[in-house]
Parts: structure tokens; sequence; C-alpha cells
């Protein structure tokens, strides 16, 4: 089984100097990037820190471009930045409306084993 795996996008749209739109489509390239790298592969793993801190509307705006991209199988789990309290995060709260977007996405809590 061929897997990618990335972590530690840490979508962030707001930095002070940066231009908005620069920010954002710094992330759509690299989205494009993924979504031509899991051709080859049959499982896709993001492995934490998919945003900086609690998103706000333009971050969620990219995370729902960013998992309509997925044709495979694609397991997100959450990081360090997506906590609101030790052992707590909020990306949780995202997995229905994930799910609902791309079906081949799912947003992972605890531990998992890959079936096979």
């Amino acid at each position: 089984m061929k897997v990618l795996f990335t972590a530690d996008l840490h979508i962030k749209v707001g930095q002070r100097n940066v231009p908005r739109e620069w920010q954002k489509n710094r992330y759509i390239k690299l989205f494009n990037k993924l979504r031509e790298l899991q051709k080859d592969v049959d499982l896709v793993v993001l492995g934490g820190d998919i945003f900086d801190k609690i998103p706000n509307m333009e971050e969620l705006e990219l995370y729902f471009t960013l998992v309509s991209i997925f044709t495979k199988r694609t397991i997100i789990f959450d990081g360090n930045h997506e906590a609101t309290r030790k052992g707590k995060t909020f990306l949780i709260n995202l997995a229905k409306a994930t799910n609902r977007i791309n079906k081949n996405v799912e947003i992972i809590d605890g531990d998992y084993t890959l079936d096979n």
C-alpha cells in the first residue's frame, strides 16, 4: 500500500505585512500539488496541525477547498495546534461537514487501525 503523508499545513490567513491573496494562493498551490501526488497512492494521511489556531472564515474556506480535492481515501488526524484543552480539539467539530463535502475524507479522533 502506498501512502501519501503530510502534516503541519498550518492554514493561517491574516499575517501582518503579507498580502492575504498571496497567503491564500500559496495554500491553493500546495493543494494542487497534493491533488497531483494522490494519483499514485492508495491512502492520504494528513497528520495534524492542519490549522495554526481556531480558524476564521477564510481559513475554513481553504480547509474545505483542501478536503474537496481528495479522490482517494483520506484520514485527517488532529494536532496540538487544534487543541482547545488537553485531550480535546476543535477539529472533530468539522467531521460531519468534512464528510458531507467529501465521502473519501475522515477525521479521526483518537486511535485508528486501518483495515487490512
